[in-house]
């Protein structure tokens, strides 16, 4: 920052020393000297005017923000270049007094003259806009009487009204009068300067020292002062590189008062600003840094270049610009924190994940081990006089083994219908609702295993529906009642199983080697105010019509 201060100051002092010569060397010009060293003298000093000039214009490229002010700022400079150098064609180069060229040029003063002022009321008409305003297209039409005013000015040899020449036009290098229309173009750069000044003055909302940003109106006033005096014959001097020194001070003075925005305090505000941010060259060298960044290697700014890089609780980035890279450190510090406690919340959550999920999968087994134990109480108590039975039937094929035989045929037949039964218990898990097939695979089962006691069987069946379990198990269990109330006089079982699409019907033929009586029959069965008996000597026939509702229990 130092650095840039003393260049600052430097090129400050070189532009007074600039025009310092430029001002002594216009006193030469009624020396003694060779022609040819004045000459050369003169072209030094109009050189040095156009280089400020357009160095000027150069460095408002750089520190103007406003892309259209800054066009506008530079065609000013470029008029004011225009206004030297036909200026310098004029005295310079022209060398018969006479030469209508040389009025020309002389008229040609009045095209900066008239388009400098109109371009400082659109400076000022964008000064507080955004970016990409454009001018109310009325003020577009400011140009007419901008052009109506140059083309009045090279008009003047046909009526003159602007410069009268009392001896003659061939003289109007040093005898001419002002005419009536000269108050035109002077009232016009004149007004529209105050304007320029004053409309700023208003508009400026910057903070800062207030008598520095009147200085544009300062200037203004006393450049009035002066054109005055010159007017009047009191001071002979070269009005051009006054006006154009006048009106790019009174410019220069308006940006360096801020206002007109302009980057010039930039590196101010980079080195006060709250983000650590640094600018190196190609080569990674320090350009600025803001006072709260710290100092990097030159590892750290190459390794950037590739990636971000992580220095612990700080990530370096950077960005290529002009020139070199601008570099900044993000500190991350907070967000390791975090990172550290969601980490330790992670580890904490797993491990009450684990524990929750050992209790889930222990409840779970307990309520199927509870769940398992009902189902089984429930087989239990379903078979219970069936699970008697068979205990009966065993005690007595151990105490009568020539009973033996008989007792396990019937045990075989008891223990299909336990199993058959206890899985259609088991089915009960799953849905209340079970295919009809299930009571075909129970009867079936049962009369395979009351075909080993030789007794002769067959089954038909056509159902395909879905019905209630508790029917299923009612019809099963009706069948094993008849069938262990007969077994000991049982020589034939036929089944028949239909569906008849309301209801469902069972058809059980059982032929006998003793006549058949009421009382072989169990006292009570399930189903009973659906049945329907049929007798013929040995045989028997009961027939079973349920809806498929099911019957009540």
């Amino acid at each position: 920052m130092k650095k840039q201060s003393i260049q600052s100051q430097l090129s400050i002092a070189a532009v007074g020393v600039l025009l310092l010569i430029a001002f002594l060397i216009q006193f030469t010009k009624n020396l003694p000297w060779p022609s040819e060293l004045l000459t050369a003298l003169w072209t030094v000093r109009n050189g040095i005017h156009l280089t400020l000039i357009l160095q000027w214009c150069v460095s408002l490229g750089r520190r103007i923000v406003s892309k259209a002010v800054r066009h506008m700022l530079i065609g000013v400079g470029c008029l004011l270049a225009f206004w030297l150098i036909v200026r310098l064609w004029k005295w310079e180069y022209l060398l018969s007094p006479g030469d209508p060229l040389g009025r020309y040029c002389w008229y040609g003063y009045y095209v900066p003259m008239t388009l400098i002022p109109l371009l400082g009321v659109f400076i000022v008409n964008h000064i507080g806009k955004p970016q990409g305003y454009h001018c109310p297209r009325w003020m577009m039409l400011l140009y007419v009487p901008a052009a109506l005013i140059i083309l009045g000015v090279f008009t003047n040899d046909l009526h003159r009204l602007v410069f009268a020449f009392p001896e003659g036009i061939e003289h109007y290098n040093h005898i001419y009068n002002y005419g009536v229309l000269y108050v035109i173009p002077i009232g016009w750069f004149v007004l529209l300067g105050f304007y320029f000044v004053l409309t700023m003055l208003k508009k400026c909302r910057v903070p800062g020292n207030r008598s520095f940003r009147k200085l544009p109106a300062v200037m203004m006033a006393g450049a009035m002062i002066f054109w005055l005096i010159y007017c009047l014959g009191l001071q002979d001097c070269d009005m051009t590189a006054i006006n154009c020194l006048i009106i790019t001070l009174m410019l220069e003075s308006a940006i360096q008062g801020g206002l007109i925005p302009a980057n010039s305090k930039y590196h101010v505000l980079f080195r006060m600003s709250s983000c650590p941010m640094q600018i190196v060259d190609e080569a990674g060298q320090l350009c600025y840094r803001s006072d709260s960044a710290t100092a990097l290697d030159s590892q750290d700014i190459l390794d950037a270049r590739t990636g971000p890089v992580c220095r612990g609780d700080t990530v370096l980035y950077s960005k290529p610009i002009a020139g070199g890279y601008v570099l900044w450190q993000d500190n991350v510090r907070q967000v390791n924190e975090m990172t550290e406690k969601l980490n330790s919340y992670r580890a904490e959550l797993s491990q009450s994940n684990q524990l929750l999920k050992v209790k889930l999968e222990l409840k779970e087994n307990r309520v199927k081990t509870e769940e398992m134990t009902r189902l089984y109480d429930q087989i239990t108590h379903d078979v219970a006089p069936q699970l008697a039975k068979v205990e009966s039937l065993l005690q007595k094929a151990k105490d009568g083994p020539y009973d033996c035989r008989s007792a396990l045929a019937e045990i075989c037949v008891i223990s299909a219908y336990i199993k058959r039964r206890g899985n259609l218990v088991l089915l009960r898990k799953q849905s209340p609702m079970v295919p009809l097939r299930e009571l075909e695979y129970c009867l079936r089962e049962s009369l395979d295993n009351l075909r080993l006691s030789g007794v002769y069987t067959s089954l038909t069946a056509n159902i395909k529906a879905e019905v209630p379990l508790q029917l299923v198990c009612q019809v099963y269990d009706l069948y094993e009642l008849v069938i262990e109330s007969l077994f000991h006089h049982i020589t034939a079982v036929m089944v028949c199983l239909s569906d008849f699409g309301s209801a469902l019907r069972l058809r059980l033929q059982i032929g006998c080697d003793v006549p058949v009586s009421h009382s072989l029959l169990p006292e009570s069965l399930p189903c009973a105010a659906y049945l329907s008996w049929e007798w013929q000597d040995e045989d028997i026939a009961l027939n079973l019509v349920l809806p498929k509702g099911g019957a009540p229990l």
